[in-house]
């Protein structure tokens, strides 16, 4: 991928995070900042911002999906948060 085509990819899903932060913060009782600080760390959102990867190409909800499977996979206590 050229860098024409990584700059896009940044374009375009610079709102779907926003997005994303979102549903996390809704999900979890976190504020939407939080939300986002804690997703921007994780590997989820390393590979959904990675254009070679296929979670690049998921939408909003199939992503907080697999953001939350894996803070509750490291974190027992957000479990009951996500119930």
């Amino acid at each position: 991928m050229d860098a024409w085509d990584k700059d896009l990819n940044l374009i375009l899903t610079a709102d779907t995070t926003g997005v994303i932060a979102c549903m996390i913060a809704e999900h979890t009782g976190m504020r939407p900042y939080d939300a986002f600080r804690n997703f921007y760390k994780s590997e989820t959102y390393r590979l959904f911002r990675n254009p070679d990867s296929f979670v690049n190409n998921w939408g909003p909800g199939p992503v907080t999906a697999a953001y939350l499977r894996e803070i509750s996979s490291l974190d027992p206590i957000s479990i009951n948060v996500l119930q």
